[in-house]
């Protein structure tokens, strides 16, 4: 298939958003597994606890989630038809994180309804971009 040397003008824009959402979501990562207090005094004694005895497999799903993740993302940035790959299996491995921890784990009881609705808005997000990415290489316009 040809690769259409004109980006729409959709991608910058999208492409930034989606590495932005990666670089907060990598800041919420990095600061939460690195202890440093003055993020984590911005949750309860309850939700640190919760967050800081997290099984490691989880822990490692959530970084595969966030750094895969971001990757796709600068991927997309520049063009790649790879992107859609990496943009996937970040979106897969968020989505394991967040059933784990309200599907198993009673994550509700701490964060209530607006935590329901930023992990789920966070996962729909990263599938939006996975999906925006994967309609790109299929029309061509991803190198």
């Amino acid at each position: 298939m040809a690769v259409s040397s004109e980006h729409p003008r959709s991608l910058p824009l999208v492409a930034a958003l989606a590495v932005l959402f990666y670089l907060i979501a990598a800041a919420d990562y990095l600061l939460t597994m690195l202890g440093v207090q003055a993020y984590l005094d911005l949750f309860t004694p309850e939700q640190v606890a919760y967050l800081t005895t997290l099984p490691q497999w989880v822990e490692a799903t959530w970084a595969v989630g966030v750094w895969v993740g971001l990757l796709g993302a600068l991927l997309l940035w520049i063009g790649r038809g790879s992107s859609p790959i990496y943009l996937a299996i970040g979106t897969i491995a968020l989505g394991v994180v967040i059933i784990f921890l309200y599907g198993f784990r009673g994550a509700y009881w701490l964060t209530g309804i607006p935590g329901v609705a930023l992990m789920g808005g966070g996962w729909l997000l990263a599938l939006i971009f996975y999906l925006y990415a994967r309609q790109m290489r299929a029309a061509g316009r991803l190198g």
